[in-house]
């Protein structure tokens, strides 16, 4: 991924939590599409947000509500030496139990992942105990995709999964529904005929997957 933060500062949660759904949809779509999972992000039953881009990244994020969250990041720097239990210290106790479900997660430790920053919530607001370009640096680059503004994601987010600005436009608007709604949503047929087309060798399996995700699925069953 990018060694340059496509933003400037730690992110409002409300806004990663839209670049974490807008990417779901993007690897699903891929995945219906090409038949291949595409980007590898993905939610767990649990509502967990995880990635993996096969480049020695690693991601999971927890969002709690769209003001709230916790997560923990995996730079692929073999030279960052990160102290997990002084982070976990400043973490507010309210969030505590959250951040070390994350830090004993085995996704984050199977087969040799180590964590490289943790980060967690005040105010609606992303924070860690460190500034935001040593942040990025040792962890928040792997969740480049999520943090990348619309304008942005329009050019460097469609290429990423080869889709045209249309279909990129498409994914906004749903992503954009799916996190101002309390709950999954339908989409129309126009929207269903954009992201797959009848020849789409998996569509079954990428509606599917946008099903899945607990709390954050994007899709209703």
């Amino acid at each position: 991924m990018s060694l340059t933060p496509p933003i400037d500062d730690y992110p409002p949660v409300h806004a990663l939590l839209y670049g974490a759904v807008r990417a779901s949809i993007g690897a699903a779509v891929w995945l219906g599409r090409d038949g291949t999972w595409g980007g590898n992000s993905n939610w767990d039953g649990d509502g967990d947000y995880l990635v993996n881009n096969h480049e020695g990244e690693y991601a999971m994020i927890r969002f709690l509500d769209d003001r709230t969250c916790v997560g923990a990041l995996h730079s692929g720097d073999p030279y960052r030496e990160y102290d997990v239990a002084e982070s976990l210290e400043d973490t507010p106790s309210v969030l505590l139990p959250a951040l070390r479900a994350i830090v004993e997660s085995p996704f984050l430790s199977k087969p040799t992942p180590l964590i490289t920053a943790l980060f967690w919530s005040e105010s609606g607001r992303v924070v860690s105990n460190e500034p935001w370009e040593t942040f990025y640096r040792f962890g928040a680059n792997a969740i480049w995709n999520e943090l990348t503004p619309d304008d942005l994601w329009l050019t460097e987010g469609a290429e990423l999964f080869d889709f045209s600005r249309q279909t990129a436009l498409v994914i906004q608007g749903i992503a954009r529904r799916r996190v101002q709604s309390a709950k999954p949503i339908a989409l129309t047929p126009d929207e269903v005929s954009e992201l797959f087309t009848i020849d789409s060798p998996k569509k079954d399996e990428g509606l599917d997957t946008l099903r899945q995700g607990g709390p954050w699925a994007v899709l209703s069953r």
